[in-house]
């Protein structure tokens, strides 16, 4: 709090105080210009543009720089009629108002402002940011909002006016938050960064963190990531170069910062999650920079993270369709790449597992992973277990952490495993005529079996349909890598080819010599497969 200076302010031993502009001499002249109040001899001062307020500003600054208390009153009285009085804001009032008010916060803050003068100019700083504030409109207006940010800090700070200091804190943020997307955002970062250099000077620091946890929040809820994370990466670098007091206050902040992303989820947020990884990924930063997370003060910010994120992920596993519920499930996919990724291959080989259900599925495991980042920022599992107590044991079978007890990187599936048919094609749906293969005079007993087709048909169609399946894997596939799970529910995708052991008979085909076969596209092989009725009929005779 500003005391009483050594020196007093009065003639004719003035105190020394900074002055407003340097010292004017003849040939130089004040004058305002719209980058801010300057000395200079451009040919504002010849023209008479800015006359009265170059010198009023001039009076002013003299009457700063001369260390009286009586010319100190009279300019900061004279400046709070113009503060207080809407009908005074004209431009140039403004700009003298901003610079008398800037000079007289730094010389509080250096405890140069006797107490006398301490109550008349707490109220006029006070008006001076009221009237500011407004005038913050756009992304350009950083400065602006840097000296509005300092002068609300000198009455916290200096003069422990706490009611003064969340008005004023309240109304600024208010303020930007009704501004334009583009400009709300930009803004975000110098706030923060403000907030941030401010913070162990304030007597309500915990304000400044709860304003800069909200503006995560709210860039990321509107899915400004890159904001958000900028926004905590500021506040996190500042609270890395302070003290102990500055790390507890990082901690909290981000303990708060991930039960919110939670507390989102449950309202039914679909992006909640989404900004989270991030999050994690500055735990793991910190933890490189020295910030040891299984101290007491620390480990609640890893507790709570693994905690979230984990119940997070476990609530969002993809929605498939019902006859995947026992093929594909969160109890199936465990520790072992090899082993997801061939369960993946068999639920679409035998179950019509889509692309985009594939892509979603692949998507989740991703954000499991993460989960697991952050669970080894604690390196040592005994602390993890002391840490997360009961809950260690829970999350390791929530997760599918332990090592599965064997592997199957196999995508073979049996066949009496393999679903109904999805695909419907004329070949399978419409009646055809088979005529039967004349018997063998030699041969004694009689074929009671409906004619079969020769054995080098079953032989080009079994491995026709191994060849469409695989050349349908390959093509989802590679879907998969271009298409997200945010995306595939508006794809037209197609469901893998499956064949039924009813299927699997007797379907008529072209033959084609074994060479050509080889060098057909497989997926025009399956369009010939169903074969138009008049190569069928050549096949098959249905007459005598």
């Amino acid at each position: 709090m500003a005391t009483t200076s050594s020196h007093v302010y009065s003639d004719p031993e003035p105190l020394a105080m900074p002055p407003l502009s340097p010292s004017t001499t003849a040939q130089a002249a004040p004058i305002i210009t719209p980058q801010g109040a300057l000395f200079s001899d451009r040919d504002d001062w010849r023209d008479g543009r800015h006359v009265e307020a170059s010198m009023l500003l001039h009076l002013c600054n003299e009457s700063l720089a001369s260390g009286s208390l009586k010319m100190l009153l009279v300019t900061v009285d004279t400046m709070d009629l113009i503060a207080a009085d809407m009908v005074t804001a004209t431009p140039d009032g403004m700009k003298i108002m901003e610079s008398v008010a800037v000079t007289v916060g730094k010389a509080v803050r250096e405890e140069k402002v006797p107490r006398e003068a301490l109550p008349a100019v707490q109220k006029f700083i006070g008006n001076t940011v009221n009237k500011l504030i407004p005038r913050i409109a756009s992304g350009e207006d950083e400065e602006l909002l840097k000296k509005v940010t300092t002068l609300i800090a000198c009455l916290d700070g200096d003069f422990e006016d706490s009611e003064s200091f969340r008005a004023l804190i309240d109304k600024l943020m208010t303020h930007v938050y009704s501004m334009p997307e583009s400009t709300r955002f930009k803004l975000f970062l110098t706030v923060t960064h403000q907030f941030t250099s401010l913070l162990l000077r304030s007597t309500d620091s915990s304000l400044y963190c709860e304003k800069i946890l909200e503006m995560i929040s709210k860039a990321s809820s509107a899915l400004q990531f890159d904001c958000a994370e900028d926004c905590l990466e500021i506040f996190l670098t500042g609270c890395s170069k302070g003290d102990a007091a500055y790390r507890s206050l990082a901690a909290t902040t981000l303990r708060d910062a991930a039960l919110q992303m939670e507390e989102q989820h449950d309202r039914g947020n679909s992006h909640a999650f989404s900004f989270f990884p991030r999050l994690l990924a500055r735990v793991e930063k910190l933890k490189d920079l020295g910030w040891d997370f299984s101290t007491e003060d620390l480990s609640p910010v890893w507790t709570t993270a693994v905690k979230c994120g984990a119940r997070m992920v476990v609530d969002s596993f993809p929605c498939l369709s019902p006859r995947l519920e026992t093929v594909i499930n969160q109890q199936l996919l465990n520790s072992c790449k090899g082993c997801t990724d061939a369960l993946i291959k068999r639920a679409k080989r035998s179950h019509g597992l889509t692309a985009g259900e594939a892509a979603s599925i692949r998507h989740w495991c991703a954000k499991k992973a993460t989960i697991w980042s952050c669970f080894v920022v604690v390196g040592d599992e005994e602390s993890r277990k002391r840490l997360l107590g009961q809950y260690h044991h829970t999350l390791y079978k929530m997760m599918q952490w332990d090592a599965p007890g064997s592997h199957r990187h196999d995508i073979e599936v049996p066949q009496s495993t393999i679903a109904p048919d999805v695909v419907n094609t004329p070949a399978l749906t419409s009646a055809i005529s088979i005529g039967t293969v004349p018997r063998n005079a030699a041969d004694p007993t009689p074929s009671t079996d409906v004619s079969r087709p020769l054995p080098r048909i079953k032989q080009q169609a079994g491995r026709g349909r191994q060849e469409v399946m695989a050349r349908q894997e390959h093509l989802e596939e590679n879907h998969e890598t271009h298409a997200g799970p945010s995306t595939s529910a508006a794809r037209t995708t197609l469901a893998a080819p499956v064949f039924s052991a009813a299927n699997n008979v007797d379907a008529p085909m072209e033959i084609v010599p074994e060479e050509e076969a080889d060098d057909e596209p497989p997926l025009r092989r399956s369009a010939r497969l169903s074969g138009p009725p008049k190569a069928q009929a050549a096949i098959h005779p249905s007459g005598p």
